[in-house]
C-alpha cells in the first residue's frame, strides 16, 4: 500500500520544522554559555560568530569591536563557509558604518543593486545578501555582519532575522565588555 502524498509531504515538513529548532535551541543554549564565560575576547568572538553563521546558513560572517570613534574594528574574527578567505575588504564597510550609524539592523537582498553597489568590497566579491547588525546599548560598539546564505539562493528569511536580533540581545553585553578593554 502507498503512501498518502499529503501524509509525506506533511512529514517532511515537520522534520524539517524540529532539524531548525534543534538550531536554535543550540544557537541560544551557546550564547547563553558564552554570555556567562570568561574567555579571552578574540576566543569569544571566534565562539559567536560560529554560532551566528551556523544558524543563518551565511556562506560569510564578520564579528566585531569597536575603538571609541573607530572606522574599523580593532578585534575581529572573520569566517568562510565558501573557500574564499575572510578578511575586512570582503565585507561592505558602508554597510557597516550604516549599521553603526542607524543603530539598526541593515538588510540587503541584492548588495549589487543597492546605495552599496558601488562599493569595492561588493564589486570585487560580488556580494549579495547581506544582514549587519550593531552591537551594544546605547553607541553600537560592534557589528555582526552576515553574508550570501551558503547553498540557498533565497535571501535571509524571517528566522535569520530574528535569530540575529536575538544574538543582538544576548552578545551586546559580551561586546561592550570587550570594547571597554579596548584602547581609546
Amino acid at each position: 500500500m502507498d503512501a498518502d502524498p499529503r501524509l509525506e509531504r506533511e512529514l517532511l515538513a515537520l522534520r524539517g520544522r524540529t532539524r531548525q529548532l534543534e538550531l536554535e535551541n543550540r544557537f541560544l543554549s551557546g550564547m547563553v554559555d558564552l554570555a556567562a564565560s570568561d574567555r579571552p575576547g578574540e576566543e569569544m568572538l571566534a565562539a559567536a560568530l560560529e554560532l551566528a553563521v551556523e544558524v543563518t546558513g551565511a556562506a560569510r560572517g564578520l564579528l566585531g569591536i569597536f575603538a571609541a570613534g573607530a572606522r574599523q574594528p580593532a578585534w575581529w574574527t572573520a569566517r568562510s563557509v565558501d573557500g574564499r578567505e575572510a578578511t575586512l575588504d570582503g565585507f561592505s564597510r558602508s554597510l557597516v558604518l550604516q549599521a553603526l550609524r542607524e543603530k539598526e539592523t541593515q538588510a540587503s537582498a541584492n548588495l549589487l543593486a543597492s546605495e552599496h553597489a558601488t562599493a569595492r568590497s561588493v564589486q570585487q566579491g560580488a556580494l549579495r545578501q547581506a544582514l549587519c547588525a550593531p552591537l551594544g546599548s546605547g553607541a553600537p560598539v560592534g557589528v555582526l555582519y552576515l553574508q550570501d546564505c551558503a547553498g540557498r539562493k533565497m535571501a535571509f528569511g524571517e528566522a535569520d532575522h530574528r535569530a540575529v536580533e536575538r544574538f543582538r540581545l544576548l552578545f551586546g553585553p559580551a561586546a561592550e565588555r570587550i570594547a571597554r578593554g579596548l584602547p581609546t
